[in-house]
């Protein structure tokens, strides 16, 4: 996507954002641009301080959305596993999936495939519609699925609560599996889970 502020970068810049993301009498909309020029500078000097605040119950939860996808834009490539626990919830409170979505777009499939990102999945609130985890869901995710991933994805489908439904967020992932599913039929171990997802939501299902 477009960086904004890319051209801002210069050697001293992290130490000039960090006392506005960290300093304690900093106003929240001046925190945000810092974090935004942050991104999009890709920043990874401010990595480690960011994820500090993320992890921290002392940050208003808004701001800690904000460093979670700012640590997610700069991660550096030889620390994208410490994203793993914010994917799957340890992180502390994430009503919203705004913290697992950010991971996911970072983790796969530089780091995860979507097989690996497949326990972490859960559905999101039904008060919640739209968002970044339900776009990530919809979009992201199926983009990044191989056929490889296919078997767990189907497996997912079970456990799913009417994934084939129109109106279910993980439709669009469950249609690439079942479309990637019926191209892979000769592998034995995708027919096998096919098979299994067909006969389990025959009621929700039509080839």
């Amino acid at each position: 996507g477009v960086r904004a502020y890319s051209g801002l970068r210069h050697d001293r810049l992290p130490d000039q954002l960090l006392r506005y993301i960290t300093g304690p009498d900093i106003d929240p909309l001046t925190k945000r641009m810092a974090l935004d020029i942050a991104s999009d500078c890709l920043l990874s000097e401010l990595f480690d301080h960011i994820v500090h605040m993320v992890k921290s119950d002392q940050v208003p939860h808004y701001l800690r959305v904000a460093c979670a996808r700012t640590a997610a834009a700069i991660v550096p490539a030889t620390q994208l596993a410490e994203l793993v626990p914010m994917a799957s919830g340890q992180w502390g409170e994430d009503p919203d999936n705004d913290f697992k979505a950010a991971a996911l777009k970072a983790l796969v499939p530089q780091f995860w495939s979507i097989t690996d990102a497949a326990p972490y999945l859960t559905a999101p609130d039904e008060k919640v519609s739209g968002g970044s985890y339900w776009s990530c869901l919809q979009y992201y995710l199926p983009a990044q699925l191989t056929a490889s991933d296919v078997p767990a994805i189907l497996a997912r489908i079970r456990d799913w609560h009417d994934a084939l439904d129109s109106l279910s967020p993980f439709k669009p992932l469950s249609d690439a599996a079942m479309t990637l599913a019926v191209r892979d039929l000769p592998n034995a171990a995708t027919t096998e889970q096919l098979i299994l997802t067909l006969l389990s939501t025959a009621r929700t299902y039509r080839p």
